[in-house]
Parts: C-alpha cells; sequence; structure tokens
C-alpha cells in the first residue's frame, strides 16, 4: 500500500494493523519548511507511531518511509494494491498539479487495485480557486 502525504496521520499504523504493508510518503524537509514549521512533516518512524494501534516493533516491520515530491512521483516508487492520499492534493499548487498527481498514482496502481484521494472542500465562491498559485507541498 502507498500512502502520500503521510505527515503524521494514524493511517499507516491503522493499515498495518489491518495486514498491510506501507509506503509512507512525504515531501523531504528541504522543500517542507512550511509543514515542518507546524509539525505537520513526516519525521520518520517515531512520528507514525500509534502504540495503541500496533506495537513500534510492528510499524517498524511493515512500514517503509521515503520522501517523494508529489508533484514529481517517481515511477520506481512500484505498483500498489492500495494507494491512499488525505487531504494533500489541494495543497500541490493548483487543481491541475492536484489532478496530475492523481493521474500519475493511478499509474502505480496494480491492476484490479484501488487508489482514494480525499480533499477539502471549498464552498466560498471565489473567481479562482483559493489554492490556486500557492503551493505548499
Amino acid at each position: 500500500m502507498l500512502v502520500c502525504g503521510v505527515g503524521h496521520a494514524p493511517l499507516p499504523a491503522v493499515f498495518v494493523s489491518r495486514g498491510l504493508d506501507v509506503l509512507a510518503t512525504d515531501q523531504g524537509a528541504e522543500s517542507g519548511d512550511h509543514w515542518a514549521s507546524t509539525g505537520e512533516l513526516m519525521a520518520g518512524l517515531s512520528g507514525l507511531s500509534r502504540s495503541h494501534v500496533v506495537t513500534d516493533e510492528e510499524l517498524a516491520a511493515h512500514v517503509e518511509i521515503r520522501n517523494v515530491d508529489m508533484n514529481s512521483v517517481p515511477a520506481d516508487l512500484g505498483t500498489f494494491d492500495v494507494i491512499w492520499s488525505s487531504c494533500a492534493i489541494e495543497h500541490l499548487g493548483s487543481p491541475e498539479q492536484g489532478l496530475n498527481f492523481v493521474i500519475d498514482t493511478c499509474r502505480l496502481r496494480a491492476p484490479g487495485g484501488s487508489a482514494v484521494h480525499t480533499t477539502e472542500l471549498e464552498r466560498t465562491e471565489r473567481d479562482t480557486p483559493a489554492e490556486e498559485g500557492r503551493r505548499e507541498v
């Protein structure tokens, strides 16, 4: 399973508790100053630890971490039965970049696999989307 833009989300621990191996990705510290300053950037396995869900030993045995720029998804990640991102695509710079990310990750999906990408809903009427031109990856 591939989890994109993981930050400190509990998802990897939950997925491991359900028997899945996880590749947890987030941008690197060199490009993630904003997210690091708010404590939301993935900082190794310790930030993904949820001992009430799985032990740290189980987490370490079933989760690999990797820095990935979601605006340039590398093809060498492999293929996955499940691909997941949670409220990440709206931070990629523009709606077009978010859509490109979804398409790029779907190329990593194994035949018959699933991809789940959630996003925040903007209900304010605007001439341009709120994230247009803003890049916080």
